[in-house]
């Protein structure tokens, strides 16, 4: 009588085909907890794993472990892609200033103020009045100088002398002089579309997007950007001083 002839998944490799010793225990399941059955089942080579089809996705099982033991489908490369895409870079513009140093600019000026010969007995004063500064003293001609010490300290503390709108001077009562300072900070509509073109001349490939109160400046070039800040800061009748932040 011929002897029955088992499947090759039924015995391990090198073991004798006819001896049941050879079989798998259907009674005994490997653990996948077992940190020594993981290292088992995925050193094993492919050729030990048959392709199962669960439901419309592909597995791999392998008959030395229990039906509920699975393996993922083998890692494959992707193919690499043809182009890799290019680094983008971007600033934001935006127009403002720190109240802070505003008042250490005036701190300092009314300490200097108070100590020069020339505004002796003068009373002059620096009110700040939330977006603008009143600046009195005993003549126009003094509320000027103030004016121009005030400027001073402002530079020293890196303010832009365009933060500094002056109007003309004016004589209050008893023939006392007043000069009103705004603080001119903020990027309007209509300065915001006229700053966008001047960046669009730069480079027409520019991207340029208004947000609100500042503008975000895109760009695949490090110089281009870099030309545009240079154009911005040497622009001499933009009305506003601008601040370029958020580099990226």
């Amino acid at each position: 009588m011929q002897s029955p002839t088992f499947p090759r998944s039924r015995y391990r490799r090198g073991a004798n085909r006819y001896s049941t010793s050879s079989w798998p225990d259907p009674e005994k399941k490997v653990s996948m907890t077992s940190t020594s059955a993981r290292t088992r089942m995925t050193s094993l080579p492919l050729s030990r794993w048959t392709k199962v089809r669960s439901g419309s996705e592909l597995r791999w099982r392998c008959p030395r472990f229990s039906a509920s033991c699975w393996r993922p489908r083998p890692y494959m490369p992707a193919s690499t892609p043809s182009c890799t895409p290019v680094a983008e870079f971007s600033f934001d513009v935006v127009s403002e200033f720190d109240p802070a140093e505003i008042t250490n600019a005036l701190d300092q000026a009314r300490r200097e103020v108070t100590t020069r010969f020339d505004f002796k007995d003068t009373q002059t004063i620096y009110d700040r009045q939330d977006q603008k500064i009143l600046i009195e003293s005993a003549s126009e001609e003094r509320a000027k100088a103030a004016l121009q010490v005030l400027r001073e300290k402002a530079a020293r503390r890196q303010l832009s002398p365009k933060l500094l709108k002056a109007g003309d001077p004016k004589t209050v009562g008893k023939g006392r002089g007043q000069i009103e300072v705004q603080l001119n900070a903020g990027i309007t509509d209509d300065l915001a579309r006229d700053l966008r073109k001047r960046i669009q001349n730069v480079s027409p490939k520019l991207q340029v997007r208004i947000q609100g109160d500042q503008l975000r400046v895109v760009s695949k070039d490090k110089d281009t950007l870099q030309s545009v800040i240079k154009s911005l800061r040497e622009a001499e009748d933009i009305p506003v001083p601008l601040q370029f932040t958020n580099y990226r």
